[in-house]
């Protein structure tokens, strides 16, 4: 699997709430990405939906942060908007990216821990849905077995997709075997390759008209 090009980041500091932290510490062992994912992958969510100082102060009065705090780097994208929250609300950046990281998993239905380990797929995927995938993962700074693993439960592609004709390319990722094995269970069922299967997944994720990944530049 090619590097992700991260570009410049910066450490920041991070609070929690321990309700926020638990559920990210379940999430980033079920989906086998690190805390630090997980966060950035939240608190792009909260951007992405706008943060108004009304919202903002609805949160600080439901939400307690821990004293505890943490150093994560943050591609500097990631950082420039926190700071210009803050600038705007004055507020410390550690608490702000606290309070809005812990409100999106807060609001999250509650997932259980699921026991098992990674599994390294490595399969032939279709060079635009491999480009999106990449470019979202740069964007989000997000790994990629995070998002193809969403992209599985998410569910595939009801139709055929409408693809260019293009050479395929293997590509590697590590998703939790559990996402595996349902992926398995499921190109069985509907009388595919896995490699189709997990391939409609992913056109379904990113390039359908219900897509839930949607690029910045696209």
């Amino acid at each position: 699997m090619p590097r992700l090009n991260r570009g410049e980041t910066r450490r920041v500091s991070v609070k929690l709430s321990n309700e926020a932290k638990n559920r990210i510490m379940t999430a980033s062992k079920n989906l086998s990405v690190s805390r630090a994912s997980m966060i950035m992958y939240a608190l792009a969510e909260q951007f992405e939906e706008g943060i108004t100082q009304e919202k903002l102060l609805n949160i600080e009065n439901k939400i307690i942060l821990e004293k505890e705090h943490f150093p994560i780097s943050m591609p500097i994208h990631l950082v420039n908007k926190v700071e210009q929250y803050t600038t705007d609300f004055n507020m410390k950046k550690n608490a702000f990216i606290g309070f809005v990281v812990s409100d999106y998993f807060e609001n999250l239905p509650p997932v259980n821990e699921v026991q098992g380990e990674n599994h390294k797929l490595t399969l032939p995927l279709h060079k635009q849905i491999k480009d999106k995938l990449y470019q979202y993962a740069e964007e989000k700074y997000i790994n990629v077995g995070l998002l193809v693993a969403q992209s599985i439960e998410n569910g595939k592609y009801e139709s055929v997709p409408d693809l260019e004709e293009s050479e395929r390319e293997l590509t590697t990722y590590n998703i939790p075997k559990h996402i595996y094995e349902d992926a398995l269970a499921r190109s069985a069922e509907s009388g595919v390759s896995l490699h189709f299967y997990v391939e409609s997944c992913l056109y379904n994720a990113f390039m359908s008209e219900n897509k839930i990944f949607e690029l910045e530049n696209a």
